[in-house]
């Protein structure tokens, strides 16, 4: 009996390509959403006078990896020079803008522009919360076939040994019947 092999994968026929090539569209869009999220936050520090109640989307390091994150935050003055920014959820961002006094005048725009960010900072939550659901996933599905094989291992490497010696004395066997017919 011949050992099989298993047969190639074909190099044209790349399972995992599918995968990278969704991966980098997923960062490629994730780098769009922030490039409109930085032009979005500019326009806001333009369009608002410098009081309180000035709103602004900020990119800010996340504690566990570093990685920068876009955030709401309001801002306060606190002295004459000095500010206290607050963090507000993205969620009815135009509603919370002010609407008197010197924030009247450029009100609508500013309304348009918050509701742009707005859409930006969900579609940016969905593609953050889809990527890493992909990731665990794959991580999961493949612990899980380690796990597989690790069980199944011993398990084939003792049916091996059985054919091997049952293989073994067979062609012993056959070979001895040989030399009897010879002789």
């Amino acid at each position: 009996m011949s050992s099989v092999t298993p047969p190639e994968i074909d190099e044209s026929i790349d399972p995992i390509r599918p995968f990278i090539l969704a991966l980098e569209a997923a960062s490629s869009s994730l780098s769009e959403i922030d490039d409109q999220l930085h032009r979005v936050d500019a326009l806001l520090h333009q369009l608002q006078p410098p009081f309180s109640g000035r709103i602004r989307i900020l990119f800010v390091p996340k504690t566990a990896d570093g990685l920068l994150k876009p955030e709401c935050r309001v801002f306060r003055r606190v002295k004459e020079t000095d500010w206290f920014s607050k963090h507000i959820s993205h969620k009815g961002l135009s509603r919370r803008l002010k609407r008197a006094g010197a924030f009247k005048n450029n009100y609508d725009a500013l309304v348009q522009i918050a509701k742009v960010g707005q859409q930006l900072m969900e579609a940016r939550t969905k593609l953050v919360k889809r990527r890493s659901a992909a990731r665990l996933s794959l991580e999961n599905l493949t612990q899980h076939n380690r796990d597989v094989l690790a069980l199944n291992d011993p398990t084939l490497s003792a049916f091996e040994a059985v054919v091997a010696a049952a293989t073994a004395s067979r062609v012993a066997a056959e070979s001895d019947s040989t030399e009897e017919k010879r002789s």
